[in-house]
């Protein structure tokens, strides 16, 4: 059992560590976009996501994004997923967006 405890540990650090660089690219992903640096800020969402596809917030953010570039079909999808990973505030988003 001390083997398995051991690679539990490491398994919840490897957990971890991805959660907080994902938090990490999507908190830089809303400077960038309050910068107006778009490409940079869809860079940073990207990221996020491609590490760790768990995470909501960077679904919802780039939903946001996408709004603002005029790509509403596919902020919506965005949206849907973020609200599929428990962010509430993404169906207010749906409501307002994608009708």
């Amino acid at each position: 059992t001390k083997s398995i405890d051991v690679v539990n540990r490491k398994d919840i650090w490897d957990v971890f560590s991805e959660w907080k660089v994902n938090e990490s690219y999507c908190s830089r992903g809303q400077m960038k976009t309050q910068m107006n640096d778009y490409v940079g800020a869809m860079d940073d969402f990207n990221r996020a996501i491609k590490i760790y596809d768990g995470m909501s917030e960077p679904y919802y953010y780039r939903g946001m994004l996408k709004i603002k570039l005029g790509q509403n079909k596919n902020a919506c999808i965005d949206f849907s997923k973020a609200g599929e990973l428990g962010y509430a505030v993404a169906y207010d988003a749906i409501q307002q967006y994608c009708r």
